[in-house]
């Protein structure tokens, strides 16, 4: 296995709405008369992977160099506390890994925390302002009694 991978866009795919990273890559001596494409291919799993060597093997093909690949720590975007983030397109979790856009399927839950947050800040304000109102009913009550004692005090020297 390939130590830190360094991060490859051509590796990125897509499989059932999450985002996968190429793990192996399989590298094929093939005769001038055969597809170019088969020279040179990625595999995003091992069952992937025994396919595309059975294929080979069954054109005749048998100098092949399978690498295997390490996902790059950039891949760590495409989940959210440990679960995958669904996409609905390659090209959106290319945009989400290279330039910072969210995808579709985040919107509403980043919606949600920002109302959580914003009813929270409601809360906070209205446990300030009730807070702020007793102390204030206990001023009013506090000026209350001292004007009490204060004219009991002007009657009994009166």
């Amino acid at each position: 296995m390939i130590g830190m991978a360094e991060f490859n866009p051509d590796y990125v795919g897509m499989f059932n709405g999450r985002a996968v990273y190429a793990r192996y890559k399989i590298i094929a001596e093939i005769p001038a008369d055969m597809p170019a494409d088969l020279a040179e291919t990625l595999c995003l799993d091992e069952r992937m992977k025994e396919i595309h060597l059975k294929l080979l093997a069954d054109l005749g093909i048998v100098k092949v160099q399978v690498e295997a690949i390490a996902e790059p720590p950039e891949m760590a975007a495409t989940r959210e506390n440990g679960e995958p983030i669904m996409y609905e397109s390659r090209t959106e979790i290319l945009e989400h890994l290279l330039n910072g856009r969210e995808p579709k399927s985040l919107e509403i839950s980043r919606l949600k925390e920002r109302l959580a947050a914003a009813e929270l800040r409601v809360q906070q304000a209205e446990a300030g302002a009730q807070a702020a109102k007793q102390k204030a009913e206990a001023a009013v009550n506090a000026a209350d009694i001292l004007a009490i004692e204060i004219e009991n005090l002007k009657k009994e020297r009166g």
